[in-house]
């Protein structure tokens, strides 16, 4: 089963572009696609010389605190690393997943390194944000992809042995540009990450 998103990338069909947003939480520029649909929000800031490491955000709207949403790497589902976010006690649990196929993506095991930039993470019954330095995370170049939903994960406590259900709530992939999101400020932003 191919994705919507991967059908339209093959017929070159263009993707939404990102806008400039600045998080009032942590000041942090970004260039940011907002999906109209489901409302999420995904957020890329980048140093200004090419690196591994990217700044993040992710925002997601939830169903009584229940869901999860999470941002890819790549252009597609298949071999784009996805990390992924979901609330449990108050506080949000990461991961980050890869697939060959498309069936639910189990944990990545690889040099990636997720750190919190706690100012811009908040997790209550309706939303959830998560900001974050990626470390190490091989950014593909300028297409990106998103994925949500609303159905529960099974384990919360859980985030490396919880299995991610279905991206029912939306999917999709956008494009970064990515000279935008290049940013004199990244390096004091990343110091902010634990």
């Amino acid at each position: 089963m191919k994705s919507l998103f991967n059908v339209l990338s093959l017929c070159g069909v263009a993707l939404a572009q990102t806008v400039a947003y600045t998080d009032p939480a942590t000041k942090i520029t970004f260039q940011s696609w907002t999906d109209p649909k489901s409302g999420v929000r995904v957020s890329v800031a980048l140093p200004q010389n090419a690196t591994t490491d990217l700044i993040a955000q992710i925002q997601a709207p939830l169903k009584g605190g229940i869901g999860w949403a999470g941002i890819a790497l790549g252009p597609v589902m298949v071999y784009s690393p996805l990390i992924a976010v979901w609330s449990h006690a108050n506080k949000t649990q990461t991961t980050v997943r890869r697939t060959e196929k498309y069936m639910p993506p189990p944990v990545y095991k690889s040099d990636i390194v997720l750190k919190t930039i706690a100012a811009g993470t908040s997790v209550n019954a309706t939303h959830l944000t998560y900001t974050f330095l990626c470390a190490k995370c091989s950014f593909s170049g300028v297409r990106m992809g998103w994925a949500m939903s609303t159905d529960p994960v099974p384990t919360p406590e859980d985030a490396d042995g919880s299995m991610l259900g279905f991206h029912k709530a939306g999917f999709g992939g956008f494009t970064v540009d990515v000279e935008k999101a290049q940013n004199a400020g990244f390096a004091g932003w990343a110091t902010t990450a634990a």
